[in-house]
């Protein structure tokens, strides 16, 4: 396999790859319900187009098919490798190119029948959830066995590479089965063994893919050198003609220009210079005005049950209309809303990543939580809970017994509940505690999250509660002390643990710790994501500084139990519909047990406080009880509700905290409670 072959294939994978994704933007519109598989999808293409990248970039070098000085790292065992990965690629895309044309297929079907034949016309079409997902784990395969294989040449010692390759084993393996599978599916087709045997021809540019073809794929087959898996240089070189000819044909009648530079149309005559012309205005015609009759005002009619109250929204387009209006109103950079709605997500953005960049929010984009991470940090207690390391009622002496000699007496009854509901009496502000010691320690270069959490439990557990416990009062220290006792169970890092126990069971990949993509979003001249921004009254808003970003004592490391996760609107609507769903009393997840939800969202003993850290109320909107938690601090504004009688979740970011934040959140949110579709 010659490096013409390997750099040919690439080629057209990362351009089969351009269009599927251009194609995928086009079913995210229409197939709500699997807008978190779409995104996926694509995100997995965005992975394996690096890695291709990368590939090349390597297969370029001196070493493929060439003599060198410096032993070659393409091996026949890299070779063989890199042919399996590639040639799996191909037949994965292939199938892939086949689901999403006959998905836009049925869009654009439903399009047309819905231009003729109006409401009633809408065609009926099926998201293929099974098939579609097994794609997604197929790719997922191929981009590991790609991230393997980039390892790998990036050593010369032969025995380094075959180690690196024997480790990867096991994933080869599984392309080679899902290559398998295909063939099986599809007997007709007479599929390659090796890429050799393809026929690469001339592939399409990237701008060819990206220009505006009414927003559905057309997808070219792969052809075999006898049968399948070629393009015909007949039919490219006719594709490019007939692209040629449309883009000159425009151009035809407007050749010809007069003395004086002006552009004149083919149909006027040559010699004409348009600035010598005189253009006599014609007379005012004066018209006979047509007498109307009027007709007789129409009895009201009966309306119909489903008739929306003036104050309702109906529609997605008309509720982003109106959080387009509220970000134009008051002028914060950037707003992100979601809301999971009869099992189904829904996310408006508007607004930029940066005040005076214009650069835009996107929905994928990853905002800072802030306070709300405390919701997912008792989610993952509740699992220990069910499955009995821990109770809820157990006391912090219990849990914690190396604190047990020193810890203050009126902690003796503090239980997990109390901490998790803030119930402990803890109120010192963390910065002041100690006499500030324990901040300037919390914020120290060699302190990693274990041990400031520690230091956190010593510096409250050893003096007396601030408040009567049992007084409900919101702390960062009650999270922090939960994130201890986490880490003492699982015997890892809680940062470990929440990865582990929830980031990957729910697939929330594009969530993690700190402001997201420090480094790029500091370093870069457009951020990469929503910039953390202050403002308070009677002083300008202004950005967080680049290397506060950076600055443990902006967000050390102990607190991300209570305040320090990042997350991307699809990955929190994953996370919204697990609870919204066990609320709604039809919780089908393997999860967590029913029981296990209901005992998180009940407040604990007399307050409104639940072990989820939320509030339980009434609301008019809700028809009933919700549940909500609401955060302001370290440069974003959020708040979330759930209301279960509505089937309804609803989750505001604004990356800007004070109180302009908190309004624009409250209103994003008060936008999303008239939403109703009947």
């Amino acid at each position: 396999m010659d490096p013409v072959t390997i750099t040919a294939t690439i080629s057209s994978v990362t351009l089969t790859l351009a269009k599927a994704s251009k194609a995928l933007c086009t079913l995210f519109e229409v197939y709500t319900s699997a807008q978190r598989t779409l995104f996926l999808i694509q995100a997995e293409c965005t992975v394996i187009t690096a890695a291709l990248s990368s590939i090349q970039t390597h297969v370029s070098s001196p070493g493929v098919g060439s003599p060198q000085k410096r032993p070659s790292p393409w091996t026949p065992e890299v070779i063989a490798a890199l042919d399996l990965s590639l040639l799996g690629c191909c037949m994965t895309l292939e199938v892939l190119e086949k689901e999403i044309g006959e998905m836009t297929g049925e869009v654009r079907l439903e399009s047309t029948l819905r231009g003729k034949l109006g409401r009633m016309g809408k065609a009926r079409y099926v998201w293929r959830e099974d098939s579609m997902v097994a794609l997604l784990g197929q790719m997922r395969g191929q981009s590991a066995a790609l991230g393997i294989l980039l390892k790998a040449v990036e050593f010369t010692s032969i025995d380094r590479i075959r180690q690196i390759l024997e480790s990867g084993r096991p994933v080869f393996r599984a392309v080679e089965r899902d290559s398998a599978s295909i063939r099986e599916t599809n007997t007709s087709k007479r599929y390659p063994k090796s890429i050799a045997e393809m026929s690469m021809a001339k592939p399409e540019s990237i701008y060819d893919i990206i220009k505006d073809n009414g927003g559905y794929a057309d997808f070219d087959s792969l052809e075999t050198d006898d049968e399948s898996w070629s393009i015909s240089s007949e039919k490219i070189d006719d594709t490019f003609g007939r692209l040629d000819q449309g883009m000159t044909r425009p151009f035809e009648a407007w050749r010809r220009t007069d003395q004086e530079g002006m552009i004149e149309p083919q149909s006027i005559p040559p010699g004409i210079n348009f600035a010598q012309l005189s253009i006599q205005p014609k007379p005012p015609v004066r018209r006979k005005p047509i007498s109307h009759p009027v007709a007789p005002t129409p009895a009201p009619s009966i309306l119909p049950p489903t008739t929306p109250m003036p104050w309702e929204i109906r529609s997605s387009s008309s509720l982003l209309q109106e959080i387009q209006a509220i970000h134009k109103k008051s002028q914060v950079p950037g707003i992100a809303v979601g809301m999971v709605i009869n099992s189904q997500s829904e996310i408006f953005v508007a607004g930029v990543r940066k005040h005076g960049n214009s650069t835009p929010i996107v929905r994928t984009d990853a905002f800072s939580i802030s306070g709300l991470t405390e919701i997912m940090t008792s989610t993952v207690l509740a699992r220990f809970v069910e499955r009995g390391k821990v109770r809820w009622t157990q006391r912090i002496d219990e849990l914690l017994p190396e604190f047990s000699q020193i810890s203050h007496q009126q902690h003796s009854e503090t239980t997990l509940e109390m901490l998790a509901a803030h119930l402990s009496g803890i109120s010192e502000p963390i910065y002041a505690v100690e006499n500030g010691q324990l901040w300037v320690y919390l914020c120290g270069s060699l302190i990693n999250g274990g041990e400031g959490r520690r230091g956190i439990a010593l510096a409250y557990l050893r003096r007396p509660p601030d408040r009567a416990p049992g007084t409900n009062f919101w702390h960062w220290g009650n999270y922090a002390i939960i994130g201890l006792i986490l880490e003492r169970l699982a015997g890892v890092p809680f940062e470990v643990v929440m990865k582990n126990e929830l980031f990957d069971p729910l697939e929330m990949y594009h969530t993690g710790f700190g402001y997201a993509d420090v480094v790029r979003n500091s370093q870069s001249a457009n951020p990469t994501q929503p910039w953390p921004h202050e403002y308070t009254d009677g002083s300008p808003m202004i950005n967080v500084k680049t290397s506060d970003l950076h600055d443990r004592s902006i967000l050390p490391p102990a607190l991300h139990p209570c305040a320090g996760i990042h997350s991307s609107l699809p990955d929190l609507c994953t996370f919204l519909q697990l609870h919204l769903e066990s609320l709604m009393v039809k919780s089908k997840t393997s999860f967590l047990k029913k029981e296990s939800l209901e005992m998180l969202h009940s407040p604990v003993g007399t307050s409104t406080s639940t072990r989820c850290s939320m509030h339980k109320s009434q609301r008019n909107w809700a028809g009933g009880e919700t549940w909500s938690f609401r955060t302001n601090s370290l440069g974003f504004a959020a708040s979330v509700w759930f209301a279960p009688r509505v089937k309804k979740a609803i989750i505001s970011l604004v990356n800007l905290s004070g109180d302009r934040g908190h309004q624009v959140e409250d209103e994003c949110a008060s936008a999303c409670t008239r939403f109703n579709l009947h």
